[in-house]
């Protein structure tokens, strides 16, 4: 077991392959520890049985486990990053209705409720101004704010900062456009907010994991365009201090590229994916108190939806809707005056 985890280490997957074996993926890196304590049982265990196979098994799984723990440790050193000190238990408060749009007309057409969880610095941690919008992970169909998040989101309000985190609209409820309309909404909520959270106005950032980050990123850089605001925040100026992002796709065509199974998702097979005649799971995911079985039903939907992603997200393939493409697109719409951007990629990423 050791040896084919450690073995792992080394072997590089692209494209929906990556995503279907993301378990096995992780696992590897999750457990480094874990992997070389048992190379390093085996190989005890077979030099005392004098199993010259199981030894020499036992310790190339604990050099490979033990190299990729020296290469993690190593990544950090140059630039001097310290291991933080755990902070002071944050303020969190829940399912906050930071925007209200309207439901698909399938889904009965009324008020729509965007919820937002916010992260207060706890007792005794100055605050600094900063604000930041949050964006998570979702394949732009999957997911919801406060899931995973708690060790990412500590340091940062630990730092002071104030955090929203956003459970913005998703495939197929809405597509791209109103994903980024979500973002915006966000950031005006939290400008609205500012003095009351102790948040400098002016020192607002966007942020997200995948393709949250992707949202974010689009965001933030066409904050110019008003076919992607709601039109009650026409005229606001809703311009953030900077972005940053965690394994963002920020190449619809590359995505593609190495992806090319994902073609078929602009024009899904009958019965593959969302169909508003035959469909007759909730489209709109349930509300705070909704009960466990409610949630389970909404999520199992949206993993078959997922087959038709182009057509959702973007309404097609490229040769359909170029200009989608164009807008999914992140290169497209830098320029000198956007924000300053972080990204943070892995070589595992997609």
């Amino acid at each position: 077991v050791s040896l084919v985890f450690g073995a792992l280490h080394f072997v590089r997957l692209r494209g929906w392959l990556n995503v279907m074996l993301l378990l096995v993926r992780v696992l590897p890196g999750a457990l480094a520890p874990v992997w070389a304590l048992c190379g390093l049982v085996a190989a005890a265990l077979g030099w005392n049985s004098r199993r010259p196979l199981v030894a020499a098994g036992g310790l190339l799984g604990l050099a490979a486990s033990g190299q990729y723990m020296a290469r993690v440790g190593q990544a950090a050193a140059p630039y001097g990053i310290p291991r933080p000190a755990w902070p002071a238990s944050p303020q969190v408060t829940r399912d906050i209705v930071i925007h209200t749009t309207v439901c698909p007309p399938p889904a009965g057409g009324g008020p729509r409720p965007i919820y937002a969880d916010l992260w207060l610095p706890g007792q005794g941690v100055a605050r600094s101004g900063v604000g930041v919008v949050y964006l998570h992970g979702s394949a732009w169909y999957l997911g919801d704010k406060g899931q995973m998040t708690d060790g990412l989101f500590r340091p940062i309000v630990g730092a002071g900062h104030v955090l929203l985190d956003v459970a913005y609209r998703m495939c197929p409820e809405t597509d791209l456009r109103g994903m980024v309309a979500d973002a915006q909404a966000a950031v005006a909520w939290l400008q609205d907010h500012a003095a009351e959270y102790g948040v400098d106005p002016r020192r607002i950032v966007l942020s997200g994991t995948s393709a949250g980050g992707h949202i974010a990123l689009l965001a933030a850089y066409t904050m110019d365009r008003p076919d992607l605001r709601a039109s009650e925040l026409a005229g606001r100026d809703l311009a953030v201090a900077g972005v940053f992002t965690i394994s963002a796709p920020v190449h619809a065509g590359l995505m593609l590229e190495h992806n090319p199974g994902m073609i078929e998702s602009a024009h899904p097979r009958s019965g593959l994916a969302y169909d508003p005649l035959t469909d007759h799971d909730p489209l709109v995911p349930p509300g705070p108190a909704a009960s466990l079985a409610e949630k389970q039903r909404w999520n199992l939907a949206q993993w078959r939806r997922v087959n038709g992603l182009l057509r959702d997200l973007l309404g097609g393939g490229p040769d359909d809707v170029p200009e989608m493409f164009a807008l999914a697109t992140v290169e497209t719409h830098v320029r000198p005056d956007v924000p300053p951007t972080l990204l943070i990629q892995g070589d595992q990423d997609m």
